[in-house]
């Protein structure tokens, strides 16, 4: 997301110039991307321990 600010201001010392425009560009922080091969293993891990955890609990 790209936020953007144009004030201006009215000088009458310099009507025959151009008004002055300041522009402020602020960004979202970068979001942190994982790789497949990471993701898919610590899915299978967290999926196993719920399960073993369950069966425990059942037991």
């Amino acid at each position: 997301m790209i936020c953007m600010s144009f004030p201006s201001s009215d000088n009458a010392e310099r009507e025959s110039e151009m008004p002055e425009y300041v522009v402020t560009v602020m960004s979202s922080p970068q979001t942190v991307t994982l790789p497949v091969w990471v993701v898919i293993p610590a899915g299978l891990v967290i999926a196993f321990i719920i399960v073993f955890v369950r069966k425990k609990r059942a037991a």
